[in-house]
C-alpha cells in the first residue's frame, strides 16, 4: 500500500487576500504529480484557522492550544511532509516545521519551504537581489555538494546545475541544520539534519525537472525510499 504524504499547503498572497477578502490555499500540481510518479499519496495539509498572518515570526505564537492539536492529528496520519515553494510564509507553517523536526517525521522543503523548515529552528534568512535567482530558465547555476553528507550519498555527485527562481537564501542554517550543498555566492543551497531519518530543505525546484533530470529525480527517489520504510 502507498505511503500518505502530507503537502503543506499555502495561502494566496497577501494583495488577493487584503484586495478581496477571500482566502484560498493552493497545492503546486508539479509537486503532486512528483508525489504520485514516486508512489505516494499526498493530501493537503490545512490551517485550522480562519485567518493566516504572512507577517509574523517563527518564534510569534501562531496557534492555540486547539488549533494546534487539530494540526498535529492532521500531520499524524502522514508518513512524510513537503513544504511548498512560495513567495511568503504562512504563519503555521513553522508550527509543522518545528512538529516535524521534533517527531522525526520525513520533510522535504522546497524552497520557501527551505525557509520556513530555517527559521522554525533558529536560523536565519536573507533576501537575495541577484536577479539571476528569480529566472524562468530551466538551468540556472551550479551548485557544489558537501561530501558526507547525506544530500551528497542521496545525488551521488559533487556539483550540480540547478534552476532557481527564490528570492531568498539561507545565511545560517542555525543549531539543528547543517549546509550540504552551496551555490555559487556561498549561501546553502541545500540544509540537512543529520539526525532525522530525512529532513531536507533545497532552495531549487525538483518537481519542475525530475522527469529528465538523474539529480532532481534522486531528491524525491530518496525522500519516497525513506517514507515507504516507516
Amino acid at each position: 500500500m502507498s505511503k500518505i504524504v502530507g503537502v503543506v499547503l499555502k495561502h494566496g498572497s497577501r494583495e488577493s487576500y487584503q484586495k478581496n477578502k477571500r482566502s484560498f490555499t493552493t497545492l503546486s500540481d508539479e509537486i503532486k504529480q512528483a508525489l504520485f510518479d514516486f508512489d505516494l499519496i499526498p493530501i493537503g495539509i490545512l490551517t485550522p484557522k480562519e485567518e493566516v498572518s504572512f507577517e509574523s515570526k517563527a518564534t510569534d505564537p501562531h496557534l492555540n492550544k486547539t488549533q494546534l492539536e487539530i494540526l498535529k492529528n492532521e500531520v499524524s496520519i502522514c508518513n512524510g511532509l513537503v513544504f511548498q515553494g512560495g513567495i511568503h510564509y504562512d504563519d503555521y507553517e513553522y508550527d509543522i516545521a518545528r512538529f516535524a523536526y521534533q517527531n522525526d517525521i520525513p520533510t522535504l522543503g522546497i524552497c520557501c519551504g527551505q525557509s520556513i523548515m530555517t527559521l522554525a529552528l533558529g536560523g536565519d534568512i536573507a533576501i537575495v537581489s541577484k536577479e539571476t535567482h528569480k529566472s524562468v530558465d530551466e538551468y540556472v547555476h551550479d551548485c557544489r555538494v558537501v561530501t558526507g553528507t547525506r544530500f551528497h550519498h542521496y545525488v551521488q555527485t559533487d556539483s550540480m546545475i540547478v534552476n532557481s527562481r527564490h528570492t531568498r537564501s539561507v545565511i545560517n542554517p542555525g543549531p539543528y541544520l547543517t549546509t550540504s550543498a552551496i551555490d555559487c555566492d556561498g549561501n546553502a543551497e541545500v540544509v540537512e539534519a543529520e539526525d532525522k531519518k530525512y529532513f531536507i530543505g533545497v532552495r531549487f525546484h525538483p518537481e519542475s525537472l525530475y522527469k529528465k533530470d538523474k539529480n532532481m529525480a534522486a531528491v524525491f527517489e530518496s525522500f519516497a525510499q525513506t517514507v515507504k520504510r516507516l
